[in-house]
C-alpha cells in the first residue's frame, strides 16, 4: 500500500502546483492547464481507490 500511498501525496503535490499557477494564465493557458490538471485528479482518484480509500477517492 506504501506506492499508492506515494503516488497519492505526490499527485496532490502536483494539483497544488497547478493551482498555484492559475493565476495570471489566460484564458487559453487556463484550459490546457485543466485538461493536464484533470489527469492527474484521474490519477489521484485511482489511486485512492485501489487500496480501498474510496471515501477520500469521492
Amino acid at each position: 500500500m506504501g506506492e499508492y500511498d506515494d503516488a497519492s501525496k505526490t499527485l496532490l503535490q502536483a494539483i497544488a502546483v497547478f493551482e498555484s499557477l492559475r493565476s495570471g494564465l489566460s484564458d487559453a493557458q487556463k484550459r490546457s492547464l485543466a485538461d493536464t490538471q484533470a489527469s492527474a485528479y484521474l490519477f489521484l482518484q485511482a489511486s485512492l481507490v485501489a487500496p480501498k480509500k474510496t471515501d477520500a477517492a469521492l
